[in-house]
């Protein structure tokens, strides 16, 4: 990569990234305003917001930049997708997750609320100005050879492979990290049960399930979301399968995680740190195995364990 490359990108990040930071607070400032009314904060928790809400916009420009500046497609397309994918991993998904569990998490749930609907805002702005500052709108000169291949399969065994991603995986991802990495903290242990006492897992698991008897199926059905909302970015990236998967892993990881970073009144430090290194692991590792299952058809088990000396076909006829 050229010089002159890298310092226009690097300042392409930086340029986005304040806008990121910007269209953020006065999406969410608007909303809240509106649903909530004002709420007053000291100045010493808002400047640790503020950073907080800075490294998180520097984290998440630079994983959005790097899908869109890999993807074959182009334009408004791209624009819908990037922010459908941006709104449902950052905001939806853990918005969800909080009215959930709102009786542990004790937040306000017109705040929820708030969240989900600037969020909505938020990131069709902000693909849309990304995709035009990346010059993104409109196609590349050069004529695509080869047809793209990713997804393309069986109908049956496409919903095979989702049943399987969504109802098995996902909920076993879940409760593997949750206990094995988060309950490990005793912060977290203190946080949620109010003792520190740490259960084996089995007993840790019953009690869970006895507590909320649909922990299980809501899991299946944000595993369902997760798997459709993998699938556009699949689709759409550039290179080799492996690069879609590390691309994935980093978007499930660090754009949904990376908001354990701003300090809140909902959850202590040591809870957001113990939560960031549970799903920033255990998504990295689901949105990697996602790309590994559905990138391409396979024949028979051993063909899907088998690793191929040359990638399918990747560029699109039609974009």
């Amino acid at each position: 990569m050229k010089l002159k490359k890298i310092f226009r990108i690097f300042g392409q990040w930086i340029v986005l990234s304040a806008i990121m930071l910007l269209l953020w607070m006065v999406t969410m400032g608007i909303m809240t305003s509106l649903l909530m009314g004002s709420t007053g904060t000291s100045s010493e928790a808002s400047a640790g917001a503020l950073l907080g809400m800075a490294a998180v916009s520097l984290i998440n420009t630079a994983v959005i930049m790097y899908l869109l500046l890999r993807s074959w497609w182009h334009g408004i397309k791209l624009v819908v997708f990037a922010a459908l994918v941006h709104y449902i991993v950052q905001f939806f998904m853990g918005g969800v997750e909080a009215i959930f569990f709102r009786a542990s998490l004790e937040i306000p749930i017109k705040l929820v609320y708030a969240q989900l609907a600037s969020g909505a805002v938020f990131a069709f702005l902000f693909a849309l100005m990304a995709v035009l500052i990346l010059g993104r709108m409109k196609p590349a000169k050069e004529t695509p050879e080869e047809s793209n291949l990713r997804l393309i399969m069986p109908k049956g065994e496409f919903i095979l492979k989702f049943l399987i991603l969504s109802l098995i995986v996902y909920p076993l991802l879940y409760f593997l990290f949750g206990y094995f990495v988060a309950w490990q903290f005793p912060a977290v242990r203190e946080f949620y049960s109010g003792s520190t006492v740490l259960a084996p897992f089995f007993p840790f698991i019953r009690t869970q399930l006895a507590t909320n008897s649909i922990l299980v199926f809501w899991q299946m059905a944000r595993g369902a979301v997760w798997v459709l909302v993998a699938l556009p970015v699949i689709r759409m990236m550039k290179g080799t399968a492996r690069e879609a998967a590390v691309t994935l892993g980093l978007i499930f990881a660090l754009v949904m995680n990376s908001q354990h970073i701003p300090p809140n009144p909902y959850m202590p430090g040591m809870v957001r740190l113990a939560h960031f290194i549970e799903t920033a692991s255990s998504n990295f590792l689901w949105g990697m195995l996602i790309v590994w299952v559905l990138h391409r058809k396979h024949r028979s088990i051993p063909d899907l364990i088998r690793r191929q000396a040359k990638q399918v076909p990747l560029k699109p006829t039609q974009t």
